[in-house]
């Protein structure tokens, strides 16, 4: 008996030392996680960048994406809602090669050849199917594209076809537009400019749609403190991002991930605004398939986040075989979802993001055992920790107890 005692005993300060281990090394991801907002029910959003200036094909395709979307409804009678990250201008070819490609000129939204475009958008935003979000005047900094312009054939040709080119088509590091990449690795861009550009686009989106923005995407998430302090002056609200900042490009072209470390949903920065995070994806042009939606859900339910779906606008445009594929992948994953989650919320993000900055009760969890849940779930995405506990066994009986109420948690939802 002593000797079982005594091996009860040790057991007991080894599961306690591991278990102060832990709490101290992993302490600021658990503070995370725990003030990161949990949901009560799965919500789905599919944010598609990269619409706006540039050919005028997109027109009917985006009325065909309205249709699709036009069919479902969730269970409050919305119908899912696509972001459309709007690209407000594009280069004037034909004024650029007038002047040699010394000088650079751009035709934004408010061009006559874009008028029917614009409506297009705000018919989908009027029937609840669209939201739109800053994206960018210009997907690319215009200094930048003209510099490699003058040593690349490809992007002259670019050039002289715009703005019936696609931004797609474009070098991907050229395609950020926040840092100067003309030459890699790319170097930050003079804090004056970034002030001018940044007031420039958010002016010239509330001209052309008639309200300010108040979500944010940078082109290839890749932006820097100077650029979100400058958005938040501006008077947007909240931003997209993947879940870190990526500040520049490496010598290989590569987004370069800045000091700021890991963002949550809810996060509010230094500059006051508000981070949202999309960090899945649905490219039905690149292979991704509706039942990964259903998979993306159900993972997202389990950490008590959202699923906030990328899809670019490459998925629906160009070659008709791969956009009509597209536009039966997206009504399938709808179909599944609805299938699986009968609960599921249609929302925009702008709509979310404003329940979660009011910690809106009808849609934020506030139940202390169903959070602690959740950020068990949330910290056992850390493969270290996850191993660790496991290993010194303080994971055991947790995961166990946890197993069962996530289970629970997860019913719930459905």
């Amino acid at each position: 008996m002593a000797l079982m005692l005594a091996v009860l005993a040790v057991l007991a300060a080894w599961l306690l030392f591991a278990s102060l281990v832990l709490a101290v090394i992993y302490r600021q991801a658990a503070r995370r996680f725990w003030r990161e907002p949990v949901l009560k029910r799965p919500v789905l959003i599919f944010e598609s960048d990269d619409w706006g200036a540039g050919p005028v094909e997109q027109i009917e395709r985006l009325e065909q994406i309205t249709a699709c979307l036009c069919v479902h409804r969730d269970s409050a009678g919305n119908s899912p809602v696509m972001t459309l990250g709007v690209v407000l201008a594009i280069a004037d070819g034909v004024k650029i090669e007038t002047e040699n490609f010394s000088k650079y000129h751009a035709l934004d939204l408010s061009a006559p050849q874009f008028h029917a475009l614009v409506q297009t958008m705000q018919a989908g935003v009027a029937r609840g199917v669209f939201s739109l979000q800053l994206h960018g005047m210009e997907h690319y900094w215009p200094e930048t594209l003209l510099a490699v312009s003058r040593d690349s054939e490809s992007v002259r040709t670019w050039l002289k076809r715009s703005p019936e080119s696609w931004t797609e088509d474009l070098p991907s590091h050229i395609q950020s537009r926040w840092c100067d990449s003309a030459v890699l690795p790319s170097r930050p861009l003079p804090a004056l400019a970034i002030q001018t550009a940044v007031r420039a686009e958010v002016r010239r989106f509330t001209e052309i749609f008639g309200g300010a923005p108040r979500v944010v995407v940078p082109p290839t998430f890749v932006w820097n403190a100077q650029v979100e302090q400058t958005w938040a002056e501006a008077g947007v609200k909240y931003l997209v991002t993947p879940g870190r900042r990526y500040e520049s490009r490496s010598v290989a072209g590569r987004p370069v991930a800045g000091s700021g470390g890991s963002m949550s949903n809810g996060d509010v920065a230094p500059s006051g605004i508000i981070y949202l995070v999309r960090d899945v994806y649905f490219e039905p042009a690149q292979g991704h398939r509706p039942e990964k939606v259903v998979e993306q859900i159900e993972c997202a339910v389990r950490l008590g986040r959202p699923t906030l779906l990328e899809t670019h606008r490459s998925n629906f445009v160009r070659d008709e075989l791969v956009a009509a594929d597209s536009l039966i992948a997206l009504s399938k994953a709808i179909e599944l979802a609805l299938r699986d989650y009968p609960q599921i919320l249609f929302l925009s993000t702008v709509a979310l993001a404003d329940k979660i900055e009011v910690n809106d009760r009808s849609l934020i969890e506030q139940d202390i055992g169903a959070r602690l849940v959740v950020c068990w779930a949330r910290l056992s995405t850390i493969s270290r920790l996850r191993k660790f506990a496991l290993l010194s066994g303080v994971g055991l009986l947790v995961w166990g107890v946890f197993r069962l109420l996530n289970l629970i948690h997860l019913e719930k939802a459905k």
